[in-house]
């Protein structure tokens, strides 16, 4: 019968894991995009941690009104959050995977 407590010996590090995991996010980026080229378009880059590190709004999308180019940086933005939290995935797998496996029991 395998100890349940096998995997525990895997979570040594858990904290630096942890705090490289933060560290990451703040270097993740992703820019998310709305509107196309002629009508108007709107881009957003967010880091790891949700912060907007650029916004660019095109001449055209100004043009088209006020609600219009509210919905595209709206988006933008949605885009952009929706990549950081699929890249964000993957590196929490990649996390928790790697310290699971470190304690040889596969939980």
């Amino acid at each position: 019968m395998k100890n349940p407590f096998d995997f525990l010996k895997g979570l040594g590090n858990w904290q630096e894991t942890i705090k490289q995991h933060q560290e990451a996010l703040e270097k993740l980026e992703a820019t998310g995009e709305a509107g196309a080229t002629g009508i108007g378009r709107v881009t957003a880059t967010l880091n790891g941690r949700f912060q907007v590190k650029a916004l660019t709004i095109d001449d055209e999308a100004w043009q088209e009104g006020k609600a219009f180019t509210l919905d595209l940086i709206k988006s933008a933005f949605n885009d952009a959050v929706n990549k950081i939290f699929e890249k964000n995935q993957g590196k929490m797998t990649e996390m928790f995977g790697n310290m699971a496996g470190a304690g040889g029991s596969g939980v």
